[in-house]
């Protein structure tokens, strides 16, 4: 996906109060969370590689590799 049509993805997102979108970046193999919608935009913005733990919202207490979500 091109960056233009994932920024427009983001904006649209935020503006409709999802709470989180994660884009998975096969290329450079991390993974990328935005939280916290505000307006357009997205307040909290992070990256994980492919060494790294990420727990999502909707499931508290639990951790996923972000390993085992990059091909």
């Amino acid at each position: 996906m091109s960056p233009q049509k994932r920024s427009r993805k983001a904006r649209d997102y935020a503006r409709n109060q999802v709470p989180a979108y994660w884009v998975i970046n096969r290329r450079d193999r991390v993974l990328a969370i935005h939280r916290q919608p505000a307006g357009e935009r997205y307040r909290l913005n992070e990256t994980r590689q492919a060494g790294e733990r990420v727990s999502p919202r909707a499931a508290p207490g639990c951790t996923v590799a972000a390993q085992d979500l990059l091909p």
